[in-house]
């Protein structure tokens, strides 16, 4: 049909004999719409309506191949044959009616409805999605090597003209992300300060691939800890792609780390999943803090003692003062977070700042479900643990971390005791 012919009736050459088989030789044509185009074709040409068979049709695309190949453990499914399927979703309202799910397929659906393709017991799509293929990244160097050729066509048929540089396509950049700069909460507390996630050009390397799934970590991060992904809940890698307009692999490398951060849990045919929080997870958050905070504070006055500074502790502890005085609660769980690893970072060990970095993302997601500690005895100790410090005293400071963070243990637990399971 492309280049002007037909085969007149597809039911005359199999009643003749002949074989048929159906394909297509290159990507993206749409085989769906291939059988639909002839089927209707068929019933112009011969103006018979019984010409267009769409059982004939599929049967040249299933097992038609397979008997031009000889192989009869394909294009079916029954014992001993290859485990060759593939699955359409038919759940758009625009499919129409399921009186005949294969009729509705070819009439009103595309290939790309394709959900599920496995080949010989091997899944090589799952969900829409293939496993290690970045289809934004090969449409994007696709649609520039056509106009690469493109232009080397344009310039050899009017050398005297230039090629225009006007692409519409849409490329995966850091600086596409959002198109402006978007504040997040996590990620630079051990810097010490609040930081952004902003954009930047694209150079196609490695730097920016890393930056691009930074990018989504700390956005899904907040959202995990804000609650704005709720416990429990799915994270659709096609879903984060259009919202934070990137590719699929930064999401599923962000997804991947959020698993081993143990924000998120994988499961079969589920994919992620916000991870439900148990009150266990709560006791080993604080067991764990106390053997990690305790030291690092002990760490941090002996630093001091030896001439080191006080790097940012003393304007968090004014800071965490005020937010508490304003009633600024948020501000006071985000601070408090900040604090805490302002004294892991004077520890100077660079081994125990990266261990905890998700320990205060985890600090933020669980005080912001249940903080039920007074502010005002929470600005207290934070003051005289850091006054211990600053004045590079390392054994008090190690005790009033110690009974800063157990004293904090049993109103956490309590405050959940109705949402967690044990």
């Amino acid at each position: 049909m492309r280049y002007g012919s037909t085969l007149d009736s597809c039911n005359d050459y199999k009643a003749a004999g002949v074989n048929i088989s159906l394909g297509t030789d290159s990507f993206p044509p749409d085989l769906i719409r291939g059988i639909d185009a002839g089927v209707q074709l068929a019933k112009i040409l011969t103006g018979r309506n019984d010409a267009g068979d769409l059982a004939g049709y599929v049967d040249a695309a299933t097992l038609g191949g397979a008997r031009a190949l000889g192989r009869n453990d394909l294009g079916r499914l029954q014992p001993g044959a290859q485990a060759d399927m593939v699955a359409f979703a038919l759940d758009d309202i625009r499919d129409g009616v399921h009186d005949d799910p294969l009729r509705t397929l070819t009439l009103n659906g595309p290939a790309r409805q394709a959900i599920l393709s496995v080949v010989a017991g091997r899944t090589i799509m799952a969900d829409g999605l293939i496993e290690g293929v970045d289809l934004d990244y090969w449409r994007t160097r696709g649609a520039g090597t056509l106009r690469q050729d493109a232009c080397r066509l344009h310039a050899a048929r009017y050398p005297e003209a230039a090629c225009g540089r006007a692409v519409s396509t849409r490329v995966c950049s850091v600086g596409a992300l959002t198109g402006a700069v978007r504040r997040t909460r996590l990620g630079a507390c051990m810097k010490g300060s609040s930081t952004v996630a902003e954009a930047g050009p694209e150079n196609g390397n490695v730097r920016d691939d890393e930056a691009r799934a930074e990018y989504v970590y700390q956005l899904v991060l907040e959202g995990i800890v804000s609650g704005s992904f709720a416990q429990g809940s799915r994270l659709r890698e096609r879903e984060l792609s259009d919202m934070y307009s990137v590719s699929r692999i930064p999401v599923r490398e962000a997804i991947q780390r959020l698993e081993q951060d143990g924000f998120v849990a994988t499961f079969p045919r589920r994919g992620a999943v916000v991870r439900q929080l148990t009150l266990t997870d709560v006791n080993e958050l604080f067991d764990v803090r106390l053997c990690l905070e305790t030291f690092a504070a002990r760490e941090a006055a002996a630093r001091v003692a030896e001439g080191g500074d006080g790097g940012r502790l003393g304007e968090l502890m004014e800071a965490s003062k005020a937010a508490i005085d304003e009633d600024r609660t948020d501000d006071v769980v985000l601070i408090s977070a900040e604090l805490h690893a302002e004294i892991v970072r004077l520890s100077g060990n660079r081994l125990l700042m990266e261990s905890v970095k998700p320990l205060f993302g985890r600090m933020r997601w669980i005080f912001g479900l249940a903080h039920n500690r007074s502010n005002e005895l929470q600005r207290e100790e934070h003051t005289q643990l850091c006054n211990a410090i600053l004045n590079g005293r390392p054994e008090l400071a190690y005790s009033l971390a110690y009974s800063h963070i157990e004293l904090g243990r049993e109103p956490v637990l309590a405050g959940l005791a109705e949402t967690l399971e044990p």
